[in-house]
């Protein structure tokens, strides 16, 4: 199946994309340093190809930096893909974040053990999830260590959105 071009200026909404980093990532990159990505498997609509294996993903990382409250040394990393290079020429990728490769250091919360009062005037050990807020578009998502690489090939599944007007 050739891959077609799509109409319009966007990928259509609601496809899963699924991205291998090409560019590694460590904690010495600044926001706004240029990513890219490889999609990994053709993106179909309506039985068509409209994005094929292997089209470039490029982007920005949107937040990199110490989670002040982390008492292990842990970052927050906000990952942006922004266009996809297809038949040539660019088109606008918009999607959120559906999950990412499994990776002991790299997770979408954090859970750390706090002490709680018991209500007997007493403390125990409990434990508090961190949820990072969802910004469209956006990957964010912590990553543990004092120093990290994120590295080539690391996986994330995306799904398209619709344009913003």
């Amino acid at each position: 199946m050739p891959p077609d071009q799509p109409t319009g200026q966007a990928v259509p909404a609601f496809l899963p994309v699924t991205v291998q980093l090409a560019t590694p990532i460590t904690d010495k990159d600044a926001v706004g340093t240029l990513i890219e990505g490889k999609v990994s498997g053709d993106v179909v609509h309506k039985r068509k190809i409209v994005i094929p294996s292997g089209s470039v993903v490029r982007g920005r990382i949107r937040r990199l930096e110490r989670w002040q409250e982390s008492r292990s040394g842990d970052f927050i990393v906000g990952l942006e893909f922004t266009e996809v290079e297809v038949n040539g020429g660019p088109l606008r990728f918009y999607a959120d974040l559906l999950r990412i490769d499994r990776n002991p250091g790299i997770r979408p919360t954090l859970s750390e053990r706090v002490p709680v009062r018991d209500g007997r005037g007493g403390v125990r050990t409990g434990q508090e999830t961190i949820t990072l807020p969802e910004l469209p578009g956006v990957a964010s998502f912590f990553v543990s260590g004092t120093t990290f690489t994120i590295p080539r090939g690391f996986r994330m599944v995306w799904r398209t959105r619709g344009l913003i007007r």
